[in-house]
């Protein structure tokens, strides 16, 4: 019996398994394994492993790509195996979103340090001002930023500001009574 590997396209079957099932007859295979192409067949068999929409239906998979565009589009944080799926089936969009998300976080840690209100807001608009014209990501990135302040609004931490920052003369007076 001789084992399908080299057939590694998504099917119909809701098994990532279904492309190496036992083939009775070798001519049934697509094309046989050869040094020259064993690389790109374990490539691919890993790259269906990890891919999350090998086991979805049509639909499903449509769906999927459409929340992920959705969550593009709004600037919200793409999930683990969203990020997997753009890897494998669109490499150009996932560097963009890597460099996307980097920049989010760098975003929130600096949110997260801020002493007030008015100080967040200016980080904010610091950060927007600083995207480049040139940018291959500009809008998903300003979708990711405003998405960033507005999530980071909500927390307690940012209702707990005050809205300046006390100057010290004030921190000095209120440490002398």
């Amino acid at each position: 019996m001789i084992y399908n590997l080299a057939n590694i396209h998504k099917n119909s079957n809701n098994s990532i398994f279904s492309n190496y099932q036992k083939k009775e007859n070798f001519n049934e295979q697509s094309q046989p394994i050869t040094a020259e192409n064993m690389g790109m067949v374990f490539k691919e068999a890993i790259d269906n492993i990890f891919d999350p929409t090998t086991a979805m239906t049509d639909k499903q998979k449509e769906d999927f790509i459409k929340e992920i565009q959705r969550k593009i589009d709004k600037g919200e944080k793409l999930t683990y195996d969203e990020m997997q799926y753009l890897r494998i089936n669109n490499p150009v969009q996932y560097a963009k979103m890597v460099k996307v998300q980097m920049k989010r976080e760098a975003l929130e840690r600096r949110l997260e340090a801020c002493k007030s209100k008015q100080e967040a807001q200016e980080v904010y608009v610091d950060a927007v001002s600083r995207i480049g014209k040139d940018d291959s990501a500009i809008k998903e990135t300003l979708a990711a930023y405003d998405n960033t302040m507005e999530e980071f609004k909500k927390t307690d931490q940012y209702k707990r500001l005050p809205q300046e920052e006390e100057k010290e003369e004030d921190k000095k007076s209120h440490n002398n009574e």
